[in-house]
């Protein structure tokens, strides 16, 4: 029986990767790290502890050192994202996605336990819930920071399962990304996909595909009645 709902964040709850996005390509322009479009856009959806790595490849790429390691780079990354936006917070509250908290309300409403599986930082997940008000929803967080292995592995999905003492086919699992949809099928999860068509996602492996997440609680009336 399905009785429990586990998020992403980025991408499903909060329309991040524009920002994401926007403030990659300034620090690639700020280097003369010439990567095309389709390249950059698809980083998104790896996990936030890939990115020092791949970027420190295209550096190396493009013949700005071959001394470049992931550890320098994710220093010289975060110090620029310091520097550039003044240490600013995101302004998660108007990035939000405007069906959220009426889906939460809805699901815990029908007796659903609700997760937040994300790859994001703990404490960016933490205040994220806080800012557009999650926090009576939310039965259980977990970060992709807790893992060695990241999305597109199912770690955090099973750890997540388990945690709300559900077994993978007991939930539902509400996906944007390539490797956020794969982590939650290789976990044996029922899976539904954001539709976004902005960073070349493929979703579908997807079980359902959905254009908004007001969507979601009527996609339970189509499960097999063994299945709810």
């Amino acid at each position: 029986m399905v009785n429990a709902v586990i998020f992403d964040m980025d991408g499903v709850i909060l329309d991040t990767q524009p920002l994401y996005d926007s403030w990659l390509k300034d620090f690639l322009d700020e280097y003369h790290i010439t990567i095309d479009e389709e390249t950059r856009k698809r980083l998104s959806g790896w996990s936030y502890k890939e990115y020092p790595n791949i970027i420190a490849g295209w550096w190396r790429d493009c013949g700005l050192g071959d001394d470049m390691t992931a550890e320098r780079m994710d220093v010289l990354y975060n110090d620029y994202m310091q520097n550039t936006n003044d240490g600013h917070p995101i302004p998660y509250a108007k990035i939000q996605d405007p069906d959220i908290r009426q889906v939460m309300s809805e699901l815990r409403e029908k007796g659903y336990e609700i997760a937040i599986a994300s790859s994001s930082p703990l404490y960016s997940i933490k205040q994220a819930v806080h800012d557009i008000g999650l926090e009576p929803y939310v039965n259980i967080i977990v970060s992709g920071e807790m893992f060695e292995r990241s999305k597109p592995w199912p770690d955090i999905y099973l750890h997540t399962a388990d945690k709300l003492n559900r077994k993978p086919c007991e939930c539902v699992a509400v996906e944007d990304s390539t490797y956020g949809i794969q982590a939650s099928k290789a976990a044996g999860i029922i899976t539904i996909a954001k539709r976004d068509d902005r960073f070349y996602f493929d979703q579908n492996p997807a079980d359902f595909i959905v254009d908004r997440l007001s969507q979601i609680t009527k996609i339970f009336c189509t499960l097999p009645s063994n299945m709810l």
